[in-house]
């Protein structure tokens, strides 16, 4: 994602697929999906400061709805959608606090 105009935006056609443990954590998925990214994608900068979010640009920390941890299965089993179908996104730190400052 990025900000445009104080709002997020996700990038079309720049999704990848990331096999990972579906115990893995928020802290764990970020710095393999910004690995990856990087590695496909010239314009990202990797030595950036990213944030993981959900589609609604809210930062992954809990399952939503509850106080429960994040891992991927429990998101997984709150979505009801199969795996291929769960989708995270990335954001720069930078553009990420641009948008909230927006919405002050």
């Amino acid at each position: 994602m990025h900000n445009l105009n104080g709002q997020l935006r996700k990038v079309r056609g720049s999704s990848i697929v990331l096999t990972v443990d579906p115990d893995s954590t928020a802290d764990e998925l970020l710095p393999l999906a910004v690995n990856k990214h990087c590695a496909c994608n010239w314009h990202l900068e990797r030595n950036a400061v990213y944030r993981l979010l959900y589609p609604d640009g809210q930062v992954v920390d809990k399952v939503p709805g509850t106080d429960e941890a994040f891992t991927l299965a429990r998101y997984k089993v709150f979505l009801g959608k199969a795996y291929l179908k769960v989708a995270l996104f990335i954001c720069e730190e930078d553009d990420y606090i641009a948008s909230k400052q927006k919405l002050l």
